[in-house]
């Protein structure tokens, strides 16, 4: 069931990946040009700027960039809070949100399996029960998917 989710989860995790390098490099290019001057250590050229940025995912000397920005200006303190919302917060919210979706999934298509191995060996079997259980669970099913869809219906007309 993990590597079902870990595969459902590749193609969300990888555009992810290609926005959170995308948000990394327009950052780093700010970043440099802004700083390049006043701290050529992390902001020397476009790449450096990019592994500063990238450093800064984690959060790590935060603030202590935060400190060498002010000496420059203040308005430096929007520049690395407006990345630390965006990047840290927005980005790791939204990898957590993909993860839990896709092993949710998962953990759907596994419970379809187990029915249709329940309701396979309901129909061998000569025991009566078994296919109440199954039909019992179907119903309940059933009901749930009913009332969703009423969920749903009730959402839609509140809105308006």
């Amino acid at each position: 069931m993990v590597l079902a989710a870990v595969v459902r989860s590749v193609p969300g995790v990888s555009s992810l990946a290609l926005m959170t390098l995308l948000l990394v490099y327009l950052y780093g290019m700010v970043g440099w040009l802004v700083f390049h001057d006043h701290d050529p250590a992390n902001f020397g050229n476009v790449g450096q700027a990019m592994v500063t940025m990238f450093v800064l995912l984690t959060l790590e000397n935060l603030p202590i960039y935060i400190e060498r920005g002010q000496e420059l200006s203040d308005w430096t303190l929007l520049f690395y809070l407006s990345y630390v919302l965006v990047a840290s917060f927005l980005i790791f919210n939204l990898f957590i949100g993909i993860v839990i979706n896709s092993m949710e999934e998962a953990r759907a298509e596994e419970h379809r399996r187990e029915r249709d191995a329940e309701r396979t060996a309901a129909a061998d079997s000569d025991d009566p029960e078994d296919g109440f259980v199954v039909g019992v669970e179907d119903r309940i099913d059933d009901l749930r998917q009913a009332l969703d869809a009423l969920e749903d219906e009730l959402r839609t007309r509140t809105r308006t």
